[in-house]
């Protein structure tokens, strides 16, 4: 069959035709398709790994994924519970590798067959109810995410309690919508509830716990209180390194975020160095187009601008905004953040007119996303206002601001525009296995 190209073999794997697969499926019975696909979901369910959102999981969920999507063609499927947790973390894991619309395309998939076969309060269908929400919020959708969310968290907390492990999912899940938003003094009050019943019932140091923490320093900093957010930062990086250990993505999160602290108290130096760090080890950890890697690209351009290397900042704003373009879109609220943060560079280079051009440009495209009266707009309209007065100087009146804070399960904006992408958004940890469950 090789020599047709029926078959190909490729490392570790024989790819068959889906003619050949077609014929061999139409000549077996219903009992052997039935053993067949009983086999086949067995060893789908043993090969699985354990966290999608661990980039060690990786490779292991791109080479499970096809084969899991094809099982969900046999009548029973979509009827297994094991299959439907496992299309649930394949879905995580699509959007822990920053494929927004690749996990919104099978949680849409997925969510209209479960309300039709189980209804629309089973816990399946909320779990994916719950992942088209995340989806959204990575898409930049934050309006639709929210009323997803805030439908999801109803029903939860009415129908599991105040304290279910899935409710306070959804809880914050909803709190990052509303930042998201610029509902900031919003989220912050759900967050401080979230974390207070996350350290009640899941012990300080659990990561969940560390979410709900991680998100409120969000908060915190996007209301002016820099010194908390650095503190709390401070605190859950320290708690996440030792727990989860320096590399992880949770981790590289809470690094990023003590950086945006320290550019937000002054300390330019130290941020950088920091930023330099984290950028460095989130590279080779979720490779360079990931949603996270720009982020602390970006804020690292920021910390390059605010100690006065223009060129410098230029470069990896620019880099940063054609990985940008490419991989979310023109339109994307980080888009938009790197090109609003480019045209600093540019008025503090001297290129005043692309400058303006450029800022004005992105900001009445935010203005369509996120609304007039988004405090992240009215930042920005200050900035262009201020940028003609800036002709022959050196460097613009106003001050890029951080390009984003990356909590987990958070899909924040930075001070000035844009959205940042969640650092390790689990769109229902609820449903990972025993040994890390929500």
């Amino acid at each position: 069959m090789a020599g047709y190209s029926l078959l190909r073999r490729e490392e570790g794997f024989i790819r068959v035709h889906r003619l050949v697969q077609a014929v061999i499926w139409g000549s077996m019975s219903v009992e052997d398709r039935q053993a067949s696909f009983t086999t086949a979901a067995e060893l789908l369910l043993a090969a699985q790994p354990s966290d999608p959102s661990n980039p060690t999981t990786w490779p292991t969920w791109a080479v499970l994924g096809p084969h899991l999507l094809h099982l969900t063609t046999h009548p029973a499927g979509t009827d297994s519970h094991p299959l439907r947790d496992l299309l649930d973390r394949f879905c995580r894991y699509l959007h822990a590798r920053g494929d927004y619309a690749g996990a919104l395309r099978l949680a849409l998939a997925f969510h209209r067959l479960r309300r039709s076969t189980l209804g629309a309060d089973h816990p399946d269908s909320l779990s994916s109810a719950n992942n088209i929400a995340a989806a959204l919020r990575g898409l930049g959708r934050y309006d639709d995410a929210r009323a997803m969310d805030q439908d999801v968290y109803t029903l939860r907390r009415r129908t599991l309690g105040a304290d279910h492990p899935d409710t306070l999912t959804s809880a914050n899940n909803l709190a990052d919508d509303l930042y998201a938003l610029g509902w900031f003094d919003r989220a912050q009050a759900l967050n401080e509830e979230t974390l207070e019943h996350r350290r009640r019932t899941l012990g300080a140091d659990h990561p969940d716990t560390l979410i709900s923490a991680n998100n409120l320093a969000a908060d915190l900093y996007a209301l002016g209180d820099y010194d908390r957010a650095r503190a709390l930062n401070g605190e859950t990086l320290e708690r996440r390194r030792r727990t989860l250990g320096a590399d992880h993505p949770d981790t590289l999160t809470s690094a990023n975020n003590l950086a945006v602290d320290l550019y937000a108290l002054g300390q330019f130096d130290r941020a950088r160095l920091l930023h330099e760090e984290t950028l460095r080890r989130m590279r080779p950890v979720l490779g360079p187009d990931h949603p996270d890697t720009l982020g602390a690209a970006g804020n690292l351009a920021v910390d390059l601008y605010a100690l006065g290397d223009y060129d410098g900042a230029r470069a990896l704003n620019e880099e940063t905004l054609d990985r940008r373009r490419r991989t979310l879109g023109a339109g994307h609220p980080d888009t938009l953040t790197s090109a609003i943060n480019l045209a600093d560079d540019l008025y503090a280079l001297g290129f005043l007119e692309e400058a303006r051009t450029l800022h004005a440009e992105a900001l009445q495209r935010m203005r369509d996303i996120l609304g007039a009266d988004h405090p992240d707009i009215r930042a920005s309209e200050s900035r262009l206002a201020v940028g003609p007065a800036v002709l022959g100087a050196s460097r613009p009146a106003a001050e890029p601001q951080p390009d984003e804070l990356q909590p987990d399960e958070h899909a924040p904006h930075g001070p000035i525009s844009g959205a940042a992408p969640p650092d390790s958004t689990r769109p229902d940890p609820t449903d990972e296995p025993p040994a890390i469950a929500r």
